[in-house]
């Protein structure tokens, strides 16, 4: 068993210590970020995943695949457990070939969705901090969210959470109507989007969800 972390920054890694320390099992993270732990302070036995590489933990296999974001050497993940595979990309400001790659393999499709980026523009947070987001190794935006997924959408049954969510920029509702609404207008093939909700557990994915999917479903319609 591990402890994956996709990179350094707080809002992913603050308890990895804890939780390692729990339940007795080392952190898996790329050089860099297993690097930037430990200069933080994080004491715990570490298990080094070079970028691309694939490792098994708890009886998944977990291949990493490098990310465009600010941190030291960021990561998502494509886990597989028998014909099944999970991607998760979450802290991402653009996509890549690498990114894309793994979505066409995934049954579920985690997918960072953090802003809309009119209320990103027009809210509180100082300039700086909107150029951070905004840029290229910042979060995507529902809309660029949503132009991932349609290069994807290829007639394979898929699921997909839109995750790591702004509290001030975004909200479920938004999220979810950006994606029906590029979605309906390119006239894509079917797709299950929810969104992985920040204050409590997200909902349970079963691969048997694909065998009875067959049109578009997007947690409420198009309202």
């Amino acid at each position: 068993m591990g402890i994956c972390v996709t990179h350094e920054h707080a809002d992913h890694a603050s308890a990895v210590g804890a939780v390692c320390r729990r339940f007795d099992v080392p952190a898996v993270a790329s050089p860099g970020t297993l690097d930037e732990l430990r200069r933080g302070g994080l004491r715990v036995e570490g298990l080094t995943q070079p970028v691309g590489t694939t490792v098994a933990v708890g009886g998944f296999l977990v291949t990493s695949f490098g990310l465009p974001h600010d941190a030291r050497q960021p990561v998502g993940y494509l886990v597989g457990f028998g014909p099944w595979r999970v991607a998760l990309a979450v802290d991402l400001g653009e996509s890549c070939e690498e990114l894309m790659s793994a979505l066409r393999q995934a049954d579920l499709i985690i997918l960072d969705s953090n802003h809309d980026l009119r209320r990103l523009l027009g809210g509180p947070y100082s300039g700086a901090l909107k150029a951070r987001i905004a840029a290229p190794k910042g979060h995507l935006s529902n809309e660029q969210a949503a132009r991932i997924l349609l290069q994807v959408a290829d007639g394979r049954p898929r699921t997909v959470w839109l995750a790591h969510l702004s509290a001030v920029n975004n909200s479920p509702r938004l999220a979810r109507r950006t994606v029906a609404r590029i979605f309906e207008a390119a006239g894509a093939n079917p797709v299950r989007v929810d969104v992985a909700l920040r204050d409590r557990p997200s909902a349970v994915w079963s691969p048997l969800e694909l065998a009875t999917q067959g049109r578009f479903d997007f947690g409420g319609g198009f309202t």
